[in-house]
């Protein structure tokens, strides 16, 4: 982590391994490998073979029983040494290292050796057999959507949808799957190797996330609270490795941006869409793919975002239970995710509330309040089992809002005179040192606050030197200040269409108050502009083409 500290990538480990090995009568020869290393062979106990940092392959003949022998190999391998290991069976074709095939963790008798044999030989074969029928079935349904899109060209929402989300699938499966044999090596400290650390406390320790600790002992969520969920579920459906969080992660993108094509079809009509999915394609695999690639919670927060924002519309659109429960339940969950998506909350609320007939009004957005707070109060239920304290979000947002609006370091700070009010409202110290920032040095603190402003529009330079600017994020809010100004000149920017724009304006506010720095942080701003600059460049195709003919 910092200059003079060792390499992490090369740092000194020691691993063992115990089993049973299954012989045959007979002298056999084993063999072992561990080139700048120390390892070590037992066999039933006895030390067979040790191998030294420069004796390289040694070899120990042996006569052991037929049947199951119980196996422990060690191996220590100091600081820099080549990440390389071998032990096993010496064979006329040469070395043929243990395996799972010849090692087990339990003994097995003859006639579930025999019946685990041909299971070995049935199962690839009935696996083949079903992964075949699905990809048929699945290319079966892709020949009739690519079929339907041919036909109906820009009326076949549906199937280019379909399409669109099948190529996505190919892709994501394309982009994980070097994961599912890959090992990380994360960083201490790193917010990556948090949210890992959490996810793991969940499986091991159950899903209060409280390290083991007795019930009151624990500590409120610091950090965000639903990501390390989310890791949690990817692993205990995939498996150890990282491959099901990014596979997921990366599907979400291309979910992401047909969510934002949609909002801009429902905003603006059908005959969007085309432009609408182009456009948002190619925002988010530029911007929100290469955080994909990582344990970061915006892989998870953006896609929310963007469906929570969806279903508000469609619950306005289509007032029921249905649709205000689910529009309800993911605010929630998005709320958890990232606690500055309550921001925008009773602007939402509002105008949700204007656009349902009036019949309905009380119903549709008490079950939206209703369902988006039952799922945000899951982080005070949690926090008041874990640490008899009433927390009712993440406890890391001072010294995030700190982060963003650093005190000079000559500045003398006076908290005392508004101290019992602080203590009175439960003012933590990050957060009362950036109130009393704003108060001694106003100027200082406003001109922090503009180059913020500056850095969350994507010009980068003036807050983080170095940074240059954001040509992607530039072209995104000009393009939803022309997609705005042209619904506005048709009188369409009211009621759920004004949703989108609301959602990125109050999370602009907050980035610019709070910590922008870094780019992640800022992507969901500019993700909520898409819609208004897809509309906006479906505009500028319309009299491009026009002008043509």
């Amino acid at each position: 982590m910092r200059a003079g500290e060792p390499d992490r990538r090369r740092l000194p480990f020691a691993v063992s391994w115990t089993g049973w090995w299954r012989s045959e009568s007979g002298p056999a020869t084993i063999y072992l490998t561990a080139p700048q290393a120390g390892a070590t062979v037992s066999l039933d106990g006895v030390p067979t073979l040790t191998a030294t940092a420069q004796s390289g392959l040694v070899t120990a003949a042996v006569t052991p029983t037929a049947g199951w022998h119980r196996l422990h190999i060690t191996l220590s391998s100091p600081y820099g040494a080549p990440r390389e290991f071998s032990a096993g069976v010496m064979r006329a074709a040469g070395p043929e290292p243990f395996t799972g095939a010849t090692l087990r963790t339990e003994r097995v008798d003859s006639r579930q050796a025999a019946i685990a044999q041909v299971l070995s030989i049935i199962k690839p074969t009935a696996d083949v057999m079903a992964l075949a029928w699905l990809l048929a079935l699945a290319g079966l349904v892709l020949i009739r959507r690519i079929s339907e899109l041919w036909q109906r060209r820009v009326d076949s929402v549906g199937p280019a949808c379909a399409v669109y989300l099948a190529a996505a699938t190919i892709d994501a499966m394309r982009f994980a799957w070097p994961w599912a044999e890959r090992l990380r090596i994360m960083t201490a400290g790193d917010d990556t190797m948090v949210y890992e650390g959490y996810a793991r406390d969940i499986l091991l320790n159950g899903i209060l996330m409280n390290g083991g600790l007795p019930l009151g002992q624990g500590e409120p969520f610091y950090f965000q609270a639903f990501y390390p969920y989310f890791l949690a579920a990817s692993h205990a459906l995939f498996g150890e490795s990282f491959f099901g969080a990014l596979l997921l992660q990366r599907l979400l993108v291309a979910v992401t941006a047909v969510i934002l094509a949609a909002i801009a079809t429902r905003i603006h009509g059908r005959a969007v869409w085309p432009t609408a999915l182009t456009v948002a394609t190619a925002f988010v695999y530029w911007k929100l793919a290469p955080i994909s690639a990582d344990l970061l919670s915006e892989s998870l927060y953006v896609p929310l975002m963007a469906i929570s924002v969806f279903l508000l519309m469609d619950a306005a659109a289509r007032p029921g239970a249905l649709t205000a429960a689910r529009a309800g339940m993911v605010s929630g969950l998005t709320a958890i995710t990232r606690s500055t998506a309550m921001l925008p909350w009773a602007c939402l609320w509002v105008v949700l509330y204007r656009a349902v007939p009036r019949g309905t009004r009380t119903r549709v957005l008490g079950l939206v309040i209703g369902c988006t707070l039952a799922v945000f109060s899951l982080i005070a239920i949690r926090n008041a089992l874990v640490s008899h304290r009433f927390v009712p979000a993440s406890t890391g947002f001072g010294i995030t809002l700190r982060g963003g609006n650093e005190p000079p370091g000559e500045l003398v700070l006076n908290p005392a005179p508004h101290l019992s009010l602080y203590e009175r409202f439960g003012v933590d110290g990050h957060t009362i040192d950036v109130i009393e920032y704003a108060i001694t040095a106003p100027g200082s603190f406003a001109s922090n606050m503009g180059r913020k402003v500056l850095f969350v529009l994507g010009f980068y330079e003036p807050y983080a030197p170095g940074w240059g600017y954001s040509p992607v994020y530039i072209a995104a809010w000009l393009g939803a200040m022309a997609g705005g100004w042209w619904l506005w000149r048709l009188g369409a920017l009211s009621g759920a269409a004004a949703m989108p724009l609301i959602v990125a304006v109050t999370q602009f506010a907050m980035m610019a108050i709070v910590y922008p720095k870094g780019e992640r942080l800022i992507v969901p701003v500019h993700t909520m502009w898409i819609p208004y600059a897809s509309i906006a460049a479906y505009q500028l195709w319309v009299r491009a083409t026009a002008r043509s003919r």
